[in-house]
């Protein structure tokens, strides 16, 4: 997805950003890595508030992608058919064990 939906920095006010790791603070363990971000440069590159983002994992990289606005139902729909399938489960186990 990141190689064809990213732009080089165009109508980005600084493509290059800094910020430090640091710690969990309410976690207790201090060990757990935790980065923050914020800024109103991140609606110029399409993070809104309420966006959705999936992030990419790599060897030393991560790469923030937005949810494209016409996912955001498509995920919520996604949702509430696993909580059906769920349901749909156990009302199966307790339908087989009421036949035991």
């Amino acid at each position: 997805m990141a190689e064809h939906d990213c732009k080089s920095g165009q109508g980005i006010s600084k493509t290059v950003r800094r910020c430090i790791v640091g710690y969990r603070p309410k976690g207790g363990d201090r060990s757990t890595p935790q980065v923050n971000i914020a800024g109103k440069w991140l609606r110029e590159a399409g993070f809104d508030v309420g966006t959705g983002v999936s992030l990419k994992v790599m060897d030393r990289c991560l790469v923030l992608i937005p949810d494209d606005p016409e996912e955001k139902p498509l995920r919520e729909l996604e949702q509430q058919l696993k909580a059906q399938r769920v349901e749909l489960d156990h009302a199966l186990q307790r339908m087989w064990a009421a036949l035991a």
